[in-house]
């Protein structure tokens, strides 16, 4: 007997999306993600409703089929369930997708630049930001319709070292609160995202972060890079401002040995970065971020520009690293945010 069998091409599955989001106030922005779309570049349309203001919002997929695009709720939208249609008009019959969102407050009524600053270590509280970012502020805050916001910070205490034998028992206390910078990076990248969404279009965001407090800042950025709403939240940041970062890249280098070059303490320990362009891969605008490490003739920041031991266990240099507000850098960084909302 001969069996013959036939391959019977399987049905393509229909296109798919989802909301980042399914409820919150009239004005939110929302991101749509998706896969199975017709991968020939047209629009596809977010309908609000029964779409009699036009679409709500259109993005093109990707030679994939994917899609990603956001789109804000329609600010004067009435409490309760409403319907969203993801369509590709150009193809109406192959496929929609209806969602729905539940509008649960009216929009935000004031929406003024936010700042949010997060401080160093052994300084500041839940409640302050420590002097230097403090200055920041003040400088920021000349202008009105602007609003504070302190990124709680862990009080983890380090010893920092008084001789080259302690660089040691210091670097190590650095490997130690590693997990308290990730949890004050994911505490700041909450309140960007609430910011953002509360507001939508209309959010102005700012980050400024000093020491430990620009670490967490750095790390914030990046994980915002990696969810839908982050990646929406991070259109609302309009400036960063990092002070004494212990990742600051490799700068300065004499020879072409990594060993030659100066470098944040963190990338010494490899959780920073090798390169500028790493470093300014956050996911806002180079023209959008100023880090700052001050340096001397005779001194330098050893927490962001260390070149060897020794400069950990200087007084001159640690001295050094409490000096952005007498060097400027707090005044011009206030003033460089102010300008970017």
């Amino acid at each position: 007997m001969l069996l013959v069998q036939f391959a019977v091409p399987a049905r393509a599955a229909g296109p798919t999306a989802t909301l980042s989001r399914t409820s919150g106030p009239a004005g939110m922005m929302v991101m749509v993600s998706g896969d199975g779309w017709p991968g020939d570049d047209t629009l596809i349309n977010v309908i609000w409703d029964d779409g009699g203001g036009g679409p709500a919002a259109s993005g093109r997929q990707d030679a994939d089929g994917k899609i990603s695009f956001a789109f804000a709720v329609p600010a004067n939208e009435s409490i309760g369930r409403h319907t969203v249609t993801i369509t590709d008009l150009a193809h109406a019959n192959y496929g929609f997708v209806d969602l729905s969102f539940t509008v649960t407050t009216g929009p935000a009524t004031e929406c003024p630049a936010t700042f949010i600053g997060a401080h160093g270590l052994n300084e500041g509280s839940e409640t302050s930001m420590g002097e230097t970012v403090q200055s920041v502020w003040t400088e920021f805050n000349r202008a009105q319709d602007k609003e504070l916001d302190i990124a709680p910070y862990p009080q983890t205490q380090v010893i920092r070292p008084s001789n080259v034998a302690e660089v040691p028992r210091f670097t190590q206390q650095l490997l130690t609160i590693e997990p308290a910078v990730n949890t004050a990076a994911t505490a700041i990248a909450d309140k960007i995202v609430y910011h953002a969404l509360r507001c939508g279009s209309r959010a102005r965001i700012v980050v400024a972060g000093y020491s430990l407090g620009a670490w967490a800042v750095d790390r914030a950025l990046r994980l915002l890079k990696n969810t839908p709403d982050g990646k929406l939240a991070l259109a609302s940041v309009r400036g960063v401002l990092l002070l004494g970062d212990p990742a600051f890249p490799r700068h300065l280098c004499s020879t072409s040995s990594s060993s030659s070059c100066r470098k944040g303490v963190a990338t010494l320990l490899g959780m920073g970065y090798r390169t500028t362009a790493e470093y300014l891969d956050n996911g806002v605008s180079t023209l959008r971020v100023r880090s700052v490490c001050l340096s001397y003739a005779t001194s330098r920041d050893p927490v962001c520009g260390m070149l060897q031991n020794a400069d950990l266990s200087s007084d001159a240099n640690w001295a050094t690293h409490g000096k952005y507000r007498e060097s400027g850098a707090t005044t011009q960084g206030g003033a460089f945010l102010a300008g970017l909302v």
